[in-house]
């Protein structure tokens, strides 16, 4: 019997009973397991870059204003860990390698830079696009980063980016900003948008209050976009009424709600602004949008957008829900 990826050769007795135990079918020659509904366009993602591997499991993650499905994919020996849009949009690719993989010039830099006195772990990862207001965008090339987990000379453990440029740190006016406006929170996570006219940081902080909150600032410290949680109440009147109203989300058990502001520090002026005082340089005008996802009884989720003035832009059907957010410790 051969398997396929996209079809499946099976006596009409077989797709029930798969569907009614949840069944993997065990791959031949190049597919990958049928473990879950994942959206086709990323089935064929999969087959494209991994050819005999084997779908493992998969969650998904809300970054940076959208859901990104994060695939573990095990071909051979070796264990990938993919992040990609619902669309096929692959963002990145990542896996463990040994410290004698490292390219001689990153090699260099982890002894004089990061003098470690242990490697505990090395992850490779080759990212091929980026998010940006919420929206997808390819990388023109693939950029690599390595990441080294290690002991330092102080016996403490550090986390560090590095590329063919050298050790990934922010600026020092992006962490006084950091510092100031989010005062207790921990840094997470921070990735490095190289691809414009100037670098992007985006950064995941976690709050004393075990708050996420993603925002993307460049190297002057600005902060040009940022998504935070707020609580019910908060939300518009319009979009609060909209919800309440919905006859379909009576099941729900929880709704979590999240605001996202974007900054413009670049408005064009429309004609009716000209001839008027212009606004002060560098004040930035913000536009907010609101994300309520809904979580029901039976395990399953739904999200709505709204504009700043609460009505609905957008929506989502019932999906499985993904499992809860574990964030990791930073270093």
């Amino acid at each position: 019997m051969k398997t396929t990826l996209l079809s499946l050769r099976l006596s009409w007795w077989f797709y029930p009973l798969i569907l009614l135990l949840g069944a993997s079918v065990e791959p031949m020659r190049g597919a990958a397991p049928l473990i879950s509904p994942l959206p086709e366009e990323i089935m064929r993602v999969l087959v494209k870059e991994f050819p005999g591997g084997k779908v493992t499991g998969f969650g998904r993650e809300r970054e940076m204003g959208i859901w990104l499905f994060e695939v573990r994919v095990r071909k051979g020996r070796e264990k990938y860990g993919v992040e990609i849009t619902r669309d096929g949009g692959l963002v990145e690719i990542s896996r463990s390698i040994a410290v004698t993989e490292l390219p001689p010039q990153i090699a260099v830099l982890v002894r004089t830079r990061l003098k470690p006195v242990r490697v505990l772990r090395v992850e490779r990862t080759e990212r091929r696009g980026t998010v940006r207001t919420g929206q997808y965008k390819a990388l023109k090339a693939p950029r690599i980063v390595y990441e080294i987990s290690y002991i330092g000379l102080d016996r403490r453990r550090y986390r560090k980016q590095l590329d063919s440029n050298g050790v990934l740190e922010l600026p020092a006016t992006v962490l006084a900003v950091l510092n100031s406006r989010f005062k207790g929170a921990r840094i997470t996570e921070v990735e490095l948008d190289a691809e414009g006219a100037e670098d992007r940081f985006h950064i995941q902080l976690l709050t004393p209050a075990k708050a996420r909150i993603e925002t993307v600032m460049d190297s002057r410290g600005r902060i040009l976009e940022m998504e935070y949680p707020i609580r019910f109440a908060a939300l518009p009147a319009a979009a609060a009424k909209r919800l309440r109203g919905d006859r379909s989300l009576r099941t729900a058990v929880k709704t979590e709600v999240r605001r996202r502001d974007v900054y413009d520090f670049h408005p064009r002026r429309s004609s009716r602004s000209r001839g008027k005082t212009p606004a002060r340089a560098g004040t930035p005008k913000a536009t907010a949008t609101y994300v309520a996802t809904v979580y029901d009884r039976r395990g399953r989720m739904c999200e709505f957008r709204f504009d700043e003035r609460g009505r609905l832009t957008a929506s989502s059907p019932w999906e499985r829900a993904p499992k809860p957010r574990e964030d990791e410790d930073g270093d």
